[in-house]
């Protein structure tokens, strides 16, 4: 997803699909045993969507267990809107912006809502993640020097140079990957 208006239009199962993909990107892995790849997918009408049980411990689990998600009765759609709008938010974001900007029926909602985002970015980051003050920049890279006049030259995301984005860590270690290009949209 590109941007807060292509996530208000996710549905709950495109929400959960999209959690699944970025916490297992190999696949599931039992929440209470950590067995990978050795769970199945129960479908049917006795099963809610998205359960998985373990071969290895019979154990049933989705891929909220044992995140800021789990036990939460707020929908998944509203739990990756309300951390694509922290993130893209300079200055933060109070826990009344947020129950306006989703339309959450209580304060106690958003504001629990909000602390649980801020407790996943501040926890420990996985191993190989960059840690402290990161800051982040894009760039094209790529083509041939385009010679003659300065009016037929197209820059940024006119371009048909590949994009590149950049994490730097304060004293430390950067990261640089390409970034998948969307579709240019008139206007």
């Amino acid at each position: 997803m590109n941007n807060l208006a292509e996530l208000s239009k996710m549905t709950e199962d495109e929400a959960r699909d999209y959690l699944e993909r970025v916490r297992w990107p190999h696949g599931p892995v039992c929440a209470h045993c950590g067995v990978i790849d050795g769970a199945t997918k129960l479908e049917g009408k006795a099963h809610r969507p998205g359960v998985y049980k373990c071969r290895s411990c019979r154990k049933q689990f989705t891929v909220t267990v044992g995140t800021i998600f789990e036990r939460s009765h707020i929908e998944l759609r509203l739990w990756i809107m309300a951390f694509a709008i922290m993130c893209a938010s300079k200055k933060g974001v109070s826990a009344l912006q947020l129950q306006r900007q989703l339309g959450l029926g209580s304060y106690q909602s958003a504001w629990h809502m909000a602390h649980r985002v801020r407790h996943a970015m501040s926890t420990e980051p996985l191993k190989g993640m960059l840690t402290g003050r990161v800051e982040v920049d894009e760039t094209y890279v790529g083509g041939k020097p385009r010679l003659g006049n300065k009016e037929g030259r197209k820059t940024g995301r006119g371009t048909s140079k590949a994009p590149v984005v950049a994490l730097v860590e304060r004293g430390g270690s950067v990261r640089a990957f390409p970034i998948a290009r969307s579709p240019l949209r008139k206007r």
